[in-house]
């Protein structure tokens, strides 16, 4: 190194390290070895600056170790309240699934919040639809013995709690001069149905009279009834009896 190139050197831009280089050039032009410290002794506020940056390092180092364990922590959790949420992809380097897939996956989340919370407007003060009341839904329902005090009880039990039943056909005869469809508004007169005229007024129109009887040859019901019961019936209750304790066997085993 010569004296023009010194000259030239960043390393000059200070008497003390213009000093020190003029020493180390001297000893090199008479061939002595010599060491010289060109930056010198930090001061104590270097130090402590260095100090300061050592530690922020750590801070950062720290924190984004605790980062990583709440999200992962996080990730478990919710993974215990919904193993379908697919919020984490469990690789090594920690990565995350695509925004896309999360937003398809809130967006579902969503739409379920939204009908759950029209369910509960809809519901509103009403009592949660009891297992009886499910199997009866949308249902058509025969029903044989309908006048007599079991039937009645029935109906009128099936009106007033299972209001959303299809249809409830029964069986009827004539009797007394009175005819199957006058028999079964005097039986929707009775003092029992009041209720259920009362909490189900629409109710009523769901009961159908078959004209028929228990005693002859296939009830007694005629061939377009027939027909009709096979298409729409899904539940039969056979609740008709007789209440002749002395009856011959032949008759009241016909019946029930």
């Amino acid at each position: 190194m010569n004296s023009g190139s010194l000259e030239d050197s960043l390393l000059m831009g200070t008497a003390g390290t213009r000093e020190k280089l003029e020493k180390w050039s001297a000893a090199q032009a008479k061939g002595e070895k010599v060491e010289i410290d060109l930056y010198g002794k930090p001061t104590d506020q270097q130090i402590k600056e260095l100090e300061n940056v050592r530690n922020i390092s750590k801070d950062l180092q720290n924190n984004l170790q605790e980062l990583e364990n709440s999200v992962r922590n996080a990730a478990l959790d919710n993974e215990a309240m919904n193993s379908s949420a697919p919020i984490l992809n469990y690789s090594e380097d920690h990565e995350f699934v695509s925004a896309n897939k999360l937003d398809d996956y809130y967006a579902e989340e969503d739409r379920a919040d939204a009908l759950e919370e029209e369910k509960r407007k809809l519901t509103k003060g009403k009592a949660a639809m009891t297992d009886i009341q499910s199997f009866y839904k949308d249902q058509c329902v025969f029903l044989t013995g309908g006048t007599g005090f079991l039937g009645k009880v029935l109906i009128e039990k099936l009106l007033r709690s299972c209001k959303d039943v299809d249809t409830i056909y029964v069986l009827i005869r004539a009797k007394k001069g009175k005819d199957a469809v006058t028999r079964l508004h005097t039986l929707l007169d009775d003092f029992l149905f009041h209720r259920a005229h009362e909490e189900n007024p629409k109710g009523i129109h769901k009961l159908v009279p078959v004209i028929g009887d228990m005693e002859l040859p296939g009830l007694g019901i005629s061939d377009e009834d027939r027909k009709m019961l096979t298409s729409r019936v899904s539940i039969i209750i056979n609740a008709a009896a007789t209440v002749k304790f002395d009856e011959k066997l032949s008759v009241s085993t016909g019946i029930t």
